[in-house]
C-alpha cells in the first residue's frame, strides 16, 4: 500500500476514505441482517393474547417487595381497547391505561 515517491497525502486520504466507507457499508449490512434475524427469533417466541372488552385480566405487580407476594393483581375488567398494544381497565374507582405485555387473561378456577 505504501510506495515511496508515488504515494502522497492525497492518495492516502483517498484510500482511507474508501476503506472507511467500505467498512461502514459492511457494518450496516451486518446490522440489518442481524436485526432481521433477531426479529424472526422474537416472533417465534411471542405469544400474543386476544383481549376483548368485558374480559377479566390480571395486572403484573412491579412493586412486589418479596418473593412471597403475588406477582399479579386483579382481576380487573377491560373497558376499552385503545390500540393494538394498549387497553383501558377499571382499577377500583380509576380507569388506567396499561400495555398488553403487563397483563394476562384471568381464568376463574371455581368448580360449581
Amino acid at each position: 500500500m505504501f510506495c515511496r515517491g508515488t504515494y502522497n497525502y492525497d492518495d492516502y486520504l483517498y484510500d482511507l476514505k474508501q476503506n472507511l466507507q467500505e467498512s461502514h457499508q459492511i457494518a450496516r449490512e451486518r446490522l440489518v441482517k442481524n436485526k432481521i434475524k433477531n426479529k424472526g427469533n422474537y416472533d417465534l417466541k411471542e405469544n400474543p393474547i386476544e383481549i376483548h372488552v368485558k374480559d377479566l385480566i390480571l395486572l403484573r405487580d412491579d412493586t412486589s417487595k418479596t418473593k412471597l407476594h403475588s406477582l399479579w393483581l386483579g382481576p380487573f375488567e377491560v373497558i376499552k381497547i385503545i390500540s393494538n398494544e394498549n387497553i383501558l381497565i377499571q382499577r377500583g374507582r380509576r380507569q388506567v391505561i396499561v400495555h398488553k405485555n403487563n397483563v394476562k387473561i384471568y381464568h376463574d378456577n371455581e368448580v360449581n
